[in-house]
């Protein structure tokens, strides 16, 4: 991870601050961010270990006309948590509220044959040997599990329990925790990775470390990710240069979609099954699974009837 610099008045609560969620597990996106705030601070000559409403404000103004307003959104949850730290240690900073959205975004949602076409594609992928066991598996967890990829990336041998064949998220979106029962033909699949790579039971050893024993990169994740599309035939649209394409998050996109589908061919309501789906993909509200549920009304017929039946509520390893 880039090594930033701290030069403003509140440099030090920003290390401390940044430390603190290094040991959460959290993202360095906060860093980029806090960093461009420093920035700022050191800009307008700030002195005062405060952060009022009028240099918050200044700071959201100074936002570039081009950046997204998603991205606004991103920008200032991450500064309202370094905000409520400060407040925590008696130094005042303003929350400003979160700024409007734009809901445009419509994911990618795979038919059940690109499922298939993609995992076939990723147990034939060239790459390091350690690497090419990892690919195949990682996509099996984000379809079937509906997590998402850092989530995935995260998990450690304490993680799992083969006897009870159930996962468990620590430090999820939202801070949250929560279990994951695992499909059998999937929790087989894992078992028999684990052994092949010797990992050591309930350690804290990375289930998928790179050739280094670090956590494997998102990027490296869509990389091959992209590199499976096109062995699989499957072509990204062309869209706007910051616009989001096909990417791996779109499995657990499918996950829900396919999930809430094959519910409604067995005559379970939609709304019925969204809460346990809500609970089982870790969403905060059952508002934020509403959002699979209109998404499942505005896909066309035509391409939900190509998705297979399954045996439960939760997708299995398609063979």
């Amino acid at each position: 991870m880039k090594k930033f610099t701290w030069r403003s008045m509140l440099k030090t609560e920003l290390e401390d601050y940044l430390e603190l969620r290094a040991a959460q597990g959290r993202s360095a996106k906060e860093h980029v961010i806090l960093n461009r705030l420093d920035a700022y601070l050191q800009q307008i000559d700030h002195n005062a270990k405060e952060l009022s409403a009028a240099v918050i404000d200044g700071w959201v103004s100074s936002f570039p006309k081009s950046m997204h307003a998603n991205t606004k959104i991103v920008y200032v949850s991450h500064y309202n948590s370094f905000a409520k730290y400060l407040n925590s240690i008696g130094i005042p900073a303003f929350m400003p509220e979160r700024p409007a959205g734009e809901d445009t975004y419509v994911p990618y949602v795979f038919t059940s044959d690109e499922v298939r076409r993609m995992f076939e594609a990723a147990d034939q992928l060239k790459a390091h040997p350690k690497l090419a066991m990892q690919l195949p598996i990682i996509l099996r967890l984000l379809y079937c599990c509906g997590m998402r990829v850092n989530e995935v990336l995260r998990l450690t041998m304490m993680d799992i329990d083969f006897s009870t064949g159930t996962l468990i998220v620590r430090n999820g979106k939202g801070n949250k925790e929560r279990y994951i029962p695992l499909n059998k033909s999937l929790s087989d699949l894992l078992k028999r990775y684990c052994g092949m790579t010797q990992k050591q039971p309930f350690s804290d050893e990375l289930i998928f470390p790179n050739t280094k024993n670090q956590a494997l990169s998102m990027t490296w994740v869509s990389r091959h990710f992209d590199r499976c599309l096109d062995s699989a035939g499957i072509v990204k649209p062309h869209l706007p240069r910051n616009a989001r394409n096909i990417c791996p998050h779109c499995f657990r996109h499918t996950f829900a979609v396919h999930t809430l589908h094959e519910q409604e061919q067995l005559g379970v309501d939609a709304y019925a099954a969204g809460p346990l789906l809500a609970a089982y993909m870790g969403h905060k509200t059952f508002r934020d699974t509403e959002y699979y549920l209109r998404l499942t009304d505005e896909i066309s017929t035509q391409m939900l009837a190509k998705a297979s039946a399954y045996a439960s509520v939760f997708p299995g390893v398609p063979q």
